[in-house]
Protein backbone atom coordinates (compact mmCIF):
# COMPACT_ATOMS: atom_id res chain seq x y z
CA UNK A 1 0.00 0.00 0.00
CA UNK A 2 1.47 3.38 -0.48
CA UNK A 3 1.69 5.98 1.64
CA UNK A 4 1.78 9.81 1.41
CA UNK A 5 1.83 12.86 3.41
CA UNK A 6 -0.91 12.42 5.81
CA UNK A 7 -4.37 15.13 4.59
CA UNK A 8 -5.57 17.65 7.06
CA UNK A 9 -9.33 16.86 7.59
CA UNK A 10 -11.75 18.65 5.60
CA UNK A 11 -14.95 18.27 5.21
CA UNK A 12 -16.67 14.70 5.48
CA UNK A 13 -18.86 13.97 2.73
CA UNK A 14 -21.58 11.42 2.24
CA UNK A 15 -20.45 8.92 -1.31
CA UNK A 16 -23.37 7.18 -1.11
CA UNK A 17 -26.97 8.40 -0.65
CA UNK A 18 -28.95 6.90 2.19
CA UNK A 19 -31.98 5.51 0.77
CA UNK A 20 -34.61 5.82 4.06
CA UNK A 21 -34.50 5.41 7.46
CA UNK A 22 -35.41 1.70 8.43
CA UNK A 23 -39.02 1.07 9.43
CA UNK A 24 -39.15 -0.95 12.67
CA UNK A 25 -36.54 -3.02 13.55
CA UNK A 26 -35.41 -4.18 10.78
CA UNK A 27 -31.90 -3.65 9.10
CA UNK A 28 -32.11 -2.67 5.21
CA UNK A 29 -30.31 -4.70 3.11
CA UNK A 30 -27.85 -6.29 6.52
CA UNK A 31 -26.16 -8.90 3.80
CA UNK A 32 -25.65 -6.31 1.30
CA UNK A 33 -27.45 -8.79 -1.54
CA UNK A 34 -28.69 -6.02 -3.67
CA UNK A 35 -25.12 -5.63 -4.39
CA UNK A 36 -25.04 -2.13 -3.72
CA UNK A 37 -25.35 0.22 -0.56
CA UNK A 38 -29.45 0.46 -0.72
CA UNK A 39 -30.18 1.35 2.95
CA UNK A 40 -26.74 2.49 4.40
CA UNK A 41 -25.09 5.51 3.66
CA UNK A 42 -21.03 5.65 3.33
CA UNK A 43 -19.02 8.78 4.49
CA UNK A 44 -15.24 9.38 3.60
CA UNK A 45 -12.96 11.65 5.59
CA UNK A 46 -12.01 14.57 3.06
CA UNK A 47 -8.50 14.49 1.65
CA UNK A 48 -8.21 10.38 1.86
CA UNK A 49 -8.02 7.56 -0.07
CA UNK A 50 -10.46 4.60 -0.44
CA UNK A 51 -14.17 4.01 0.90
CA UNK A 52 -16.09 1.42 1.60
CA UNK A 53 -17.36 -0.99 -1.46
CA UNK A 54 -19.63 -3.90 -1.91
CA UNK A 55 -18.15 -7.32 -3.36
CA UNK A 56 -18.30 -10.86 -4.50
CA UNK A 57 -16.10 -13.31 -5.13
CA UNK A 58 -15.77 -12.18 -8.87
CA UNK A 59 -16.52 -8.54 -8.16
CA UNK A 60 -13.47 -7.00 -6.18
CA UNK A 61 -12.57 -3.63 -5.25
CA UNK A 62 -10.20 -1.87 -7.92
CA UNK A 63 -7.54 -0.22 -5.11
CA UNK A 64 -4.47 -0.87 -4.33
CA UNK A 65 -4.96 -3.22 -1.26
CA UNK A 66 -7.01 -5.96 -3.59
CA UNK A 67 -5.79 -5.19 -7.24
CA UNK A 68 -3.37 -6.55 -7.65
CA UNK A 69 -2.50 -6.87 -3.46
CA UNK A 70 -4.43 -9.60 -1.40
CA UNK A 71 -8.44 -10.19 -2.05
CA UNK A 72 -10.63 -9.46 0.97
CA UNK A 73 -11.97 -12.44 2.70
CA UNK A 74 -14.72 -14.59 1.22
CA UNK A 75 -18.54 -12.96 2.07
CA UNK A 76 -19.41 -14.77 5.05
CA UNK A 77 -23.02 -15.76 3.57
CA UNK A 78 -24.51 -14.75 0.29
CA UNK A 79 -22.99 -13.45 -2.45
CA UNK A 80 -22.17 -10.10 -1.36
CA UNK A 81 -20.15 -8.46 1.43
CA UNK A 82 -18.93 -4.59 2.05
CA UNK A 83 -15.13 -4.21 3.06
CA UNK A 84 -13.30 -1.12 3.26
CA UNK A 85 -10.43 -0.62 0.59
CA UNK A 86 -7.68 2.19 -0.11
CA UNK A 87 -4.25 3.18 -1.52
CA UNK A 88 -3.42 5.55 0.86
CA UNK A 89 -4.34 7.24 4.34
CA UNK A 90 -8.36 7.49 4.81
CA UNK A 91 -10.93 7.01 7.54
CA UNK A 92 -14.75 5.30 5.92
CA UNK A 93 -17.75 5.13 7.67
CA UNK A 94 -20.53 2.79 6.99
CA UNK A 95 -24.24 3.27 8.84
CA UNK A 96 -27.65 2.93 8.69
CA UNK A 97 -30.77 4.41 11.33
CA UNK A 98 -32.64 1.60 12.71
CA UNK A 99 -36.25 2.18 14.98
CA UNK A 100 -36.53 -0.04 17.72
CA UNK A 101 -39.95 -0.53 18.57
CA UNK A 102 -41.00 -0.06 21.88
CA UNK A 103 -41.74 -2.84 24.17
CA UNK A 104 -39.87 -5.34 22.68
CA UNK A 105 -36.30 -6.59 22.76
CA UNK A 106 -33.71 -6.23 20.08
CA UNK A 107 -30.76 -8.45 19.45
CA UNK A 108 -28.20 -6.88 17.15
CA UNK A 109 -25.97 -9.59 15.32
CA UNK A 110 -23.29 -9.46 12.50
CA UNK A 111 -20.19 -11.06 10.72
CA UNK A 112 -17.00 -9.48 11.35
CA UNK A 113 -13.84 -9.77 10.07
CA UNK A 114 -10.89 -7.47 8.65
CA UNK A 115 -6.69 -8.08 7.59
CA UNK A 116 -4.98 -5.43 8.33
CA UNK A 117 -1.11 -5.02 7.24
CA UNK A 118 -0.03 -2.36 9.71
CA UNK A 119 -0.26 -2.49 13.34
CA UNK A 120 -3.04 -1.40 15.12
CA UNK A 121 -3.33 1.47 17.12
CA UNK A 122 -7.14 3.17 18.75
CA UNK A 123 -6.69 7.00 19.60
CA UNK A 124 -9.84 8.76 20.30
CA UNK A 125 -10.79 10.10 16.95
CA UNK A 126 -11.23 9.00 13.11
CA UNK A 127 -9.15 11.19 11.56
CA UNK A 128 -6.73 9.66 9.80
CA UNK A 129 -4.32 12.76 9.84
CA UNK A 130 -3.74 11.99 13.48
CA UNK A 131 -0.66 9.41 13.55
CA UNK A 132 -0.85 6.28 14.48
CA UNK A 133 -4.17 5.38 13.71
CA UNK A 134 -5.18 2.03 12.58
CA UNK A 135 -8.56 1.10 13.85
CA UNK A 136 -11.77 -0.94 13.43
CA UNK A 137 -14.46 0.26 16.01
CA UNK A 138 -18.61 -0.64 15.50
CA UNK A 139 -20.64 2.11 17.42
CA UNK A 140 -24.42 2.74 18.35
CA UNK A 141 -24.72 6.85 17.97
CA UNK A 142 -27.31 9.36 18.29
CA UNK A 143 -28.38 9.62 15.28
CA UNK A 144 -28.01 13.34 14.94
CA UNK A 145 -24.28 12.73 15.25
CA UNK A 146 -21.67 13.19 12.70
CA UNK A 147 -21.36 9.72 11.92
CA UNK A 148 -17.13 10.32 12.36
CA UNK A 149 -17.78 11.33 16.13
CA UNK A 150 -16.24 9.61 18.87
CA UNK A 151 -17.60 12.21 21.32
CA UNK A 152 -18.82 10.61 24.70
CA UNK A 153 -21.97 12.19 24.08
CA UNK A 154 -22.42 11.08 20.73
CA UNK A 155 -21.80 7.41 21.05
CA UNK A 156 -24.44 5.53 22.77
CA UNK A 157 -22.90 2.59 22.89
CA UNK A 158 -19.50 1.30 22.06
CA UNK A 159 -20.44 -2.76 20.61
CA UNK A 160 -16.06 -3.16 19.56
CA UNK A 161 -13.04 -1.52 18.56
CA UNK A 162 -9.47 -3.01 17.95
CA UNK A 163 -6.73 -2.29 20.08
CA UNK A 164 -3.15 -2.51 20.08
CA UNK A 165 -3.09 -6.33 21.02
CA UNK A 166 -6.00 -7.35 18.91
CA UNK A 167 -4.37 -9.69 15.58
CA UNK A 168 -3.68 -8.35 12.63
CA UNK A 169 -6.39 -10.76 10.81
CA UNK A 170 -9.82 -11.66 12.14
CA UNK A 171 -12.26 -14.61 10.62
CA UNK A 172 -15.35 -13.74 10.05
CA UNK A 173 -16.98 -13.61 13.31
CA UNK A 174 -20.68 -13.33 14.71
CA UNK A 175 -20.86 -11.14 17.39
CA UNK A 176 -24.22 -10.47 19.16
CA UNK A 177 -25.31 -7.69 21.11
CA UNK A 178 -28.58 -6.67 23.14
CA UNK A 179 -30.18 -3.70 22.04
CA UNK A 180 -32.95 -3.60 24.15
CA UNK A 181 -31.76 -0.44 26.17
CA UNK A 182 -32.69 1.65 23.35
CA UNK A 183 -36.25 -0.06 22.66
CA UNK A 184 -38.46 3.00 21.50
CA UNK A 185 -35.86 5.11 20.17
CA UNK A 186 -34.17 5.60 16.64
CA UNK A 187 -30.55 5.21 16.80
CA UNK A 188 -27.60 5.49 14.24
CA UNK A 189 -25.38 1.84 13.72
CA UNK A 190 -21.28 2.76 12.45
CA UNK A 191 -18.91 0.59 11.17
CA UNK A 192 -16.11 2.93 10.98
CA UNK A 193 -12.49 2.04 10.01
CA UNK A 194 -9.12 4.28 10.00
CA UNK A 195 -5.69 3.42 8.43
CA UNK A 196 -2.60 5.20 8.28
CA UNK A 197 -0.02 2.43 9.47
CA UNK A 198 -0.64 0.22 6.35
CA UNK A 199 -3.84 -1.76 4.12
CA UNK A 200 -6.19 -2.52 6.15
CA UNK A 201 -9.65 -4.18 4.57
CA UNK A 202 -12.01 -4.28 7.53
CA UNK A 203 -15.24 -6.37 6.39
CA UNK A 204 -19.09 -6.95 7.49
CA UNK A 205 -21.75 -9.25 6.37
CA UNK A 206 -25.11 -10.19 7.45
CA UNK A 207 -26.01 -7.24 9.70
CA UNK A 208 -29.33 -8.47 11.27
CA UNK A 209 -31.68 -7.35 14.03
CA UNK A 210 -33.96 -10.06 15.67
CA UNK A 211 -37.13 -8.54 17.80
CA UNK A 212 -38.92 -10.16 20.19
CA UNK A 213 -42.90 -9.12 19.39
CA UNK A 214 -43.55 -5.51 20.81
CA UNK A 215 -45.71 -4.99 23.49
CA UNK A 216 -48.22 -2.87 26.06
CA UNK A 217 -49.82 -3.40 29.06
CA UNK A 218 -52.74 -1.48 28.45
CA UNK A 219 -55.04 -0.72 31.51
CA UNK A 220 -57.91 -2.83 32.81
CA UNK A 221 -61.24 -2.21 32.23
CA UNK A 222 -64.57 -3.41 33.43
CA UNK A 223 -63.61 -3.88 37.02
CA UNK A 224 -65.98 -4.91 39.50
CA UNK A 225 -65.88 -6.87 43.03
CA UNK A 226 -64.98 -10.08 41.49
CA UNK A 227 -63.88 -9.64 37.83
CA UNK A 228 -62.05 -7.23 35.52
CA UNK A 229 -60.89 -7.34 31.66
CA UNK A 230 -57.10 -7.22 31.18
CA UNK A 231 -56.06 -5.23 27.82
CA UNK A 232 -52.93 -4.94 25.98
CA UNK A 233 -51.36 -5.10 22.21
CA UNK A 234 -49.27 -6.98 20.85
CA UNK A 235 -47.04 -6.75 17.79
CA UNK A 236 -45.86 -9.45 15.89
CA UNK A 237 -42.93 -7.99 14.22
CA UNK A 238 -42.98 -10.52 11.03
CA UNK A 239 -42.88 -13.63 13.14
CA UNK A 240 -45.39 -16.07 14.55
CA UNK A 241 -46.15 -14.76 18.12
CA UNK A 242 -48.45 -16.23 21.15
CA UNK A 243 -49.52 -14.04 24.19
CA UNK A 244 -50.81 -14.39 27.32
CA UNK A 245 -51.49 -11.93 30.44
CA UNK A 246 -49.81 -12.58 33.98
CA UNK A 247 -51.85 -11.72 36.58
CA UNK A 248 -51.39 -12.34 40.69
CA UNK A 249 -51.65 -9.62 43.77
CA UNK A 250 -48.41 -9.39 43.33
CA UNK A 251 -45.60 -8.48 41.34
CA UNK A 252 -44.76 -11.96 41.12
CA UNK A 253 -48.37 -12.56 39.64
CA UNK A 254 -48.34 -17.09 39.80
CA UNK A 255 -51.42 -16.98 37.09
CA UNK A 256 -52.21 -16.43 33.87
CA UNK A 257 -54.77 -16.36 30.81
CA UNK A 258 -55.53 -17.91 28.67
CA UNK A 259 -53.95 -20.62 30.22
CA UNK A 260 -52.27 -21.71 27.33
CA UNK A 261 -50.68 -19.09 25.12
CA UNK A 262 -53.01 -17.98 22.32
CA UNK A 263 -52.06 -16.73 18.72
CA UNK A 264 -51.73 -13.04 17.58
CA UNK A 265 -50.51 -13.55 13.96
CA UNK A 266 -47.26 -13.21 12.35
CA UNK A 267 -47.38 -9.95 10.19
CA UNK A 268 -46.33 -6.14 11.72
CA UNK A 269 -49.33 -4.87 12.95
CA UNK A 270 -50.33 -3.83 16.69
CA UNK A 271 -53.37 -6.21 17.52
CA UNK A 272 -55.43 -5.17 20.58
CA UNK A 273 -55.79 -8.42 22.93
CA UNK A 274 -57.80 -8.62 25.91
CA UNK A 275 -58.74 -11.34 28.47
CA UNK A 276 -61.77 -11.21 30.93
CA UNK A 277 -60.85 -12.26 34.67
CA UNK A 278 -63.56 -13.79 37.07
CA UNK A 279 -63.19 -15.02 40.36
CA UNK A 280 -61.27 -12.27 41.58
CA UNK A 281 -61.25 -11.13 45.17
CA UNK A 282 -63.32 -8.19 46.52
CA UNK A 283 -61.59 -4.74 47.37
CA UNK A 284 -58.03 -6.33 46.38
CA UNK A 285 -54.86 -4.86 44.68
CA UNK A 286 -54.25 -6.86 41.11
CA UNK A 287 -50.93 -6.70 39.15
CA UNK A 288 -51.00 -7.76 35.70
CA UNK A 289 -48.79 -7.75 32.47
CA UNK A 290 -49.23 -8.49 28.95
CA UNK A 291 -46.41 -11.31 27.37
CA UNK A 292 -45.47 -12.36 23.91
CA UNK A 293 -43.39 -14.58 22.91
CA UNK A 294 -42.02 -15.42 19.52
CA UNK A 295 -38.63 -17.35 17.85
CA UNK A 296 -36.46 -14.43 18.67
CA UNK A 297 -38.18 -14.61 22.44
CA UNK A 298 -40.41 -13.16 25.05
CA UNK A 299 -41.15 -9.76 25.73
CA UNK A 300 -42.57 -8.79 29.05
CA UNK A 301 -45.49 -5.62 29.39
CA UNK A 302 -44.94 -3.24 31.88
CA UNK A 303 -46.81 -4.15 35.02
CA UNK A 304 -49.99 -2.78 35.77
CA UNK A 305 -52.33 -2.83 38.66
CA UNK A 306 -56.47 -2.70 39.08
CA UNK A 307 -58.29 -2.70 42.42
CA UNK A 308 -61.49 -4.40 42.57
CA UNK A 309 -64.77 -3.03 44.37
CA UNK A 310 -65.68 -3.81 47.60
CA UNK A 311 -67.97 -6.44 47.95
CA UNK A 312 -71.46 -5.03 47.72
CA UNK A 313 -73.59 -4.76 50.64
CA UNK A 314 -75.61 -8.15 51.40
CA UNK A 315 -78.41 -7.44 53.84
CA UNK A 316 -79.22 -10.89 55.52
CA UNK A 317 -82.63 -11.99 55.01
CA UNK A 318 -84.88 -13.69 57.68
CA UNK A 319 -88.11 -15.03 57.98
CA UNK A 320 -90.81 -12.69 58.38
CA UNK A 321 -91.32 -11.44 61.73
CA UNK A 322 -95.03 -11.66 62.80
CA UNK A 323 -97.44 -11.34 65.72
CA UNK A 324 -100.78 -12.43 66.26
CA UNK A 325 -103.18 -9.56 67.51
CA UNK A 326 -106.69 -9.88 68.95
CA UNK A 327 -109.28 -10.15 66.86
CA UNK A 328 -112.01 -7.08 66.84
CA UNK A 329 -115.24 -6.33 65.69
CA UNK A 330 -116.55 -9.65 66.90
CA UNK A 331 -119.95 -10.51 65.86
CA UNK A 332 -122.09 -13.70 66.02
CA UNK A 333 -121.11 -14.97 62.82
CA UNK A 334 -118.40 -12.52 61.41
CA UNK A 335 -115.11 -10.91 63.22
CA UNK A 336 -112.10 -9.17 62.05
CA UNK A 337 -108.68 -11.22 62.73
CA UNK A 338 -105.69 -8.71 63.23
CA UNK A 339 -101.71 -9.09 63.03
CA UNK A 340 -98.45 -7.77 62.18
CA UNK A 341 -95.81 -8.76 59.79
CA UNK A 342 -92.39 -7.40 59.11
CA UNK A 343 -90.76 -8.49 55.98
CA UNK A 344 -87.22 -8.51 56.78
CA UNK A 345 -86.04 -7.20 52.97
CA UNK A 346 -87.53 -9.49 51.62
CA UNK A 347 -90.98 -9.87 49.21
CA UNK A 348 -93.53 -11.12 51.81
CA UNK A 349 -96.77 -12.62 51.61
CA UNK A 350 -98.75 -13.50 54.43
CA UNK A 351 -102.29 -14.75 55.26
CA UNK A 352 -104.53 -16.05 58.49
CA UNK A 353 -105.71 -19.46 59.37
CA UNK A 354 -108.53 -19.68 61.71
CA UNK A 355 -111.07 -22.12 62.89
CA UNK A 356 -112.59 -24.14 65.80
CA UNK A 357 -109.60 -26.07 66.86
CA UNK A 358 -105.90 -25.08 66.69
CA UNK A 359 -105.61 -27.21 63.69
CA UNK A 360 -107.75 -24.45 62.12
CA UNK A 361 -108.95 -25.47 58.76
CA UNK A 362 -109.56 -22.38 57.29
CA UNK A 363 -107.43 -19.36 55.76
CA UNK A 364 -108.32 -15.90 54.65
CA UNK A 365 -107.82 -14.43 51.91
CA UNK A 366 -107.54 -17.41 49.53
CA UNK A 367 -104.54 -16.65 48.17
CA UNK A 368 -101.71 -15.20 50.19
CA UNK A 369 -101.30 -11.12 50.28
CA UNK A 370 -98.69 -9.37 49.71
CA UNK A 371 -96.65 -7.02 52.43
CA UNK A 372 -93.89 -5.73 50.64
CA UNK A 373 -89.71 -6.11 51.09
CA UNK A 374 -88.96 -3.47 53.49
CA UNK A 375 -88.02 -3.98 57.29
CA UNK A 376 -91.03 -1.85 59.00
CA UNK A 377 -93.81 -3.86 60.77
CA UNK A 378 -97.17 -3.73 58.64
CA UNK A 379 -100.35 -4.35 60.77
CA UNK A 380 -102.38 -6.46 58.90
CA UNK A 381 -106.24 -7.31 58.67
CA UNK A 382 -108.92 -10.46 56.97
CA UNK A 383 -112.37 -10.00 58.26
CA UNK A 384 -113.61 -13.10 58.07
CA UNK A 385 -117.72 -14.40 57.87
CA UNK A 386 -119.66 -17.41 57.99
CA UNK A 387 -118.53 -18.03 61.72
CA UNK A 388 -121.20 -19.68 64.42
CA UNK A 389 -122.49 -17.60 67.34
CA UNK A 390 -121.29 -18.52 70.61
CA UNK A 391 -118.23 -20.20 69.33
CA UNK A 392 -114.45 -19.82 70.24
CA UNK A 393 -112.44 -20.01 67.17
CA UNK A 394 -108.65 -19.99 66.74
CA UNK A 395 -106.67 -18.05 64.48
CA UNK A 396 -102.81 -16.94 63.64
CA UNK A 397 -101.33 -15.12 61.08
CA UNK A 398 -98.95 -16.47 58.55
CA UNK A 399 -96.30 -14.90 56.20
CA UNK A 400 -93.53 -16.52 53.90
CA UNK A 401 -90.68 -15.54 52.33
CA UNK A 402 -87.36 -16.41 50.61
CA UNK A 403 -86.24 -17.40 53.97
CA UNK A 404 -88.85 -19.12 55.14
CA UNK A 405 -92.24 -19.23 56.75
CA UNK A 406 -93.38 -18.12 60.12
CA UNK A 407 -96.21 -18.83 62.26
CA UNK A 408 -97.59 -15.75 64.62
CA UNK A 409 -98.85 -17.43 68.00
CA UNK A 410 -102.57 -18.63 68.32
CA UNK A 411 -105.16 -16.16 69.64
CA UNK A 412 -109.12 -17.11 70.18
CA UNK A 413 -112.09 -15.33 70.24
CA UNK A 414 -115.49 -16.25 70.75
CA UNK A 415 -118.35 -15.06 68.40
CA UNK A 416 -121.77 -13.13 69.96
CA UNK A 417 -124.55 -15.33 70.69
CA UNK A 418 -126.54 -14.88 67.83
CA UNK A 419 -130.14 -12.54 68.24
CA UNK A 420 -133.26 -14.80 68.90
CA UNK A 421 -137.15 -13.13 68.38
CA UNK A 422 -139.96 -15.54 69.97
CA UNK A 423 -143.57 -14.63 68.55
CA UNK A 424 -146.91 -16.95 69.80
CA UNK A 425 -150.51 -17.23 68.68
CA UNK A 426 -152.82 -16.70 69.96
CA UNK A 427 -151.40 -14.42 72.20
CA UNK A 428 -153.96 -14.85 74.78
CA UNK A 429 -156.66 -17.35 75.74
CA UNK A 430 -159.64 -18.07 77.98
CA UNK A 431 -158.93 -19.01 81.47
CA UNK A 432 -160.29 -22.84 82.13
CA UNK A 433 -160.07 -23.57 78.94
CA UNK A 434 -157.80 -26.09 77.14
CA UNK A 435 -155.99 -23.63 74.88
CA UNK A 436 -153.30 -24.34 71.89
CA UNK A 437 -149.96 -21.85 71.45
CA UNK A 438 -148.34 -21.58 67.92
CA UNK A 439 -144.40 -19.95 69.02
CA UNK A 440 -142.50 -19.46 65.92
CA UNK A 441 -138.55 -18.72 66.66
CA UNK A 442 -136.74 -16.46 64.30
CA UNK A 443 -133.07 -14.80 63.72
CA UNK A 444 -132.31 -11.87 61.17
CA UNK A 445 -136.18 -13.06 59.74
CA UNK A 446 -135.01 -16.67 59.41
CA UNK A 447 -136.55 -19.76 61.47
CA UNK A 448 -134.35 -21.42 63.77
CA UNK A 449 -134.84 -24.96 64.68
CA UNK A 450 -134.06 -26.64 68.01
CA UNK A 451 -135.03 -23.66 70.08
CA UNK A 452 -136.70 -25.12 72.91
CA UNK A 453 -139.57 -23.04 74.15
CA UNK A 454 -140.71 -23.45 77.89
CA UNK A 455 -144.57 -22.43 78.92
CA UNK A 456 -146.86 -23.47 81.74
CA UNK A 457 -144.47 -26.05 82.65
CA UNK A 458 -144.05 -27.67 79.30
CA UNK A 459 -141.46 -27.90 77.13
CA UNK A 460 -141.36 -27.89 73.44
CA UNK A 461 -138.77 -27.97 70.38
CA UNK A 462 -139.05 -25.81 67.58
CA UNK A 463 -139.32 -27.68 64.06
CA UNK A 464 -136.80 -26.90 61.04
CA UNK A 465 -139.57 -23.98 60.33
CA UNK A 466 -139.11 -22.52 63.79
CA UNK A 467 -141.93 -23.68 65.04
CA UNK A 468 -143.47 -25.23 68.02
CA UNK A 469 -146.90 -25.70 69.87
CA UNK A 470 -148.03 -26.13 73.23
CA UNK A 471 -151.30 -26.89 74.80
CA UNK A 472 -152.35 -26.13 77.90
CA UNK A 473 -155.19 -25.32 80.67
CA UNK A 474 -154.17 -22.23 82.30
CA UNK A 475 -155.47 -20.11 85.23
CA UNK A 476 -156.23 -16.46 85.28
CA UNK A 477 -152.87 -14.38 84.29
CA UNK A 478 -150.00 -12.98 82.15
CA UNK A 479 -147.41 -15.58 81.26
CA UNK A 480 -144.00 -15.08 79.98
CA UNK A 481 -142.63 -18.40 77.77
CA UNK A 482 -139.00 -18.51 77.28
CA UNK A 483 -136.86 -19.77 74.18
CA UNK A 484 -133.20 -20.71 74.54
CA UNK A 485 -130.54 -22.21 72.29
CA UNK A 486 -126.90 -22.45 72.39
CA UNK A 487 -125.70 -19.67 70.25
CA UNK A 488 -128.53 -17.02 70.98
CA UNK A 489 -130.19 -14.44 73.26
CA UNK A 490 -132.97 -16.22 75.63
CA UNK A 491 -135.91 -14.45 74.74
CA UNK A 492 -139.67 -13.84 75.89
CA UNK A 493 -143.29 -13.88 74.85
CA UNK A 494 -146.40 -12.50 76.52
CA UNK A 495 -149.52 -14.62 76.97
CA UNK A 496 -152.57 -13.30 78.52
CA UNK A 497 -154.93 -16.04 80.54
CA UNK A 498 -158.42 -14.04 81.17
CA UNK A 499 -161.77 -15.41 82.77
CA UNK A 500 -164.44 -13.72 81.09
CA UNK A 501 -167.14 -11.18 82.64
CA UNK A 502 -170.81 -11.59 82.10
CA UNK A 503 -172.84 -8.97 82.13
CA UNK A 504 -176.81 -9.35 82.57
Amino acid sequence: MRRGLLLPLLVVTALFAFVGEALGATITNGGFETGDFTGWTTADQSGGSGSWFVYSETSLPSESCTNPGTAPQSPPQGTYAATTDQSGPGSHVLYQDITLEAGAKHTLSFELYYNSVGAFASPATLDYTVTPNQQYRVDVMRPTASPFSVAPSDILEALYQTTTSSPGTLAPTTMTFDLSAFAGQTVLLRFAEADNQGCFLAGVDNVQIASTPSVQTGAATNVTDSGATLNGTVDPDGQATTYHFDYGTSPNYGQQVPASDASVGSDSTSHSESQALSGLLPNTTYHFRIVATNASGTTDGADQTFTTAAAPVVTKVAAPGVTTEAASDIFARAATLNGVVNPENAATTYYFEYGTSAYYGHRAPASAASVGSDATGHSESQHVSGLKPHTTYHFRIVATNSSGTTYGPDQKFTTASAKLSLSVAPGSAEAGTLACFKFKAASNGQPVAGVTVQFAGRKARTSSKGTATVCATLADGTYRPTATRKGFTRVHATVDIFTPRFTG
